[in-house]
């Protein structure tokens, strides 16, 4: 990893996804913490998901993309993490959207123990018309094994991790 790596690698897979990529990337862009690169990873869209990626890949220089054929979410994923720079990665569905202090909350968890090597937090549900509902996830508490995330759906959406 070069010394001009970001701290934060995050992977977006689109998939048919014109209409919610662009409020999705706008929150990445509204982060406190804007040491990121975004790699925006097209999984064989059929409408307009190409062209709306790389029209923002064109607006901030932090923004990659790149395409694929339909491969399906996981290989999608895992073609950004395979081009990610970062020390940290931050996976993001096309259709989620984060609170602006996400990452710099992340920052601090991490900086505060070296021990750690995965996070997440809470998350709060959307009405279709983006509007927030009363429900919120109910992250477990105490220490995060790999059996535990692997048995249960501990952070509720990748979005989160």
């Amino acid at each position: 990893m070069s010394s001009d790596a970001p701290r934060f690698s995050i992977v977006v897979p689109c998939h048919d996804a014109a209409q919610t990529l662009p409020e999705t990337v706008a929150s990445v862009l509204a982060q406190t913490d804007a040491d990121f690169e975004l790699i925006l990873v097209d999984d064989g869209s059929t409408d307009e998901t190409y062209a709306t990626a790389q029209a923002l890949a064109e607006t901030d220089p932090r923004i990659r993309f790149v395409a694929q054929s339909n491969g399906g979410v996981a290989s999608a994923r895992n073609c950004g993490l395979s081009l990610a720079r970062g020390a940290l990665v931050a996976f993001l569905d096309a259709d989620d959207l984060w609170e602006p202090t996400k990452l710099a909350r992340h920052r601090a968890v991490f900086d505060g123990a070296s021990a750690i090597g995965v996070t997440y937090a809470r998350i709060r549900f959307l009405r279709p018309d983006g509007t927030p509902t009363a429900v919120t996830s109910a992250p477990m508490r105490g220490p995060l094994t790999v059996e535990r995330m692997l048995a249960e759906n501990v952070a509720c959406t990748m979005s989160n991790v």
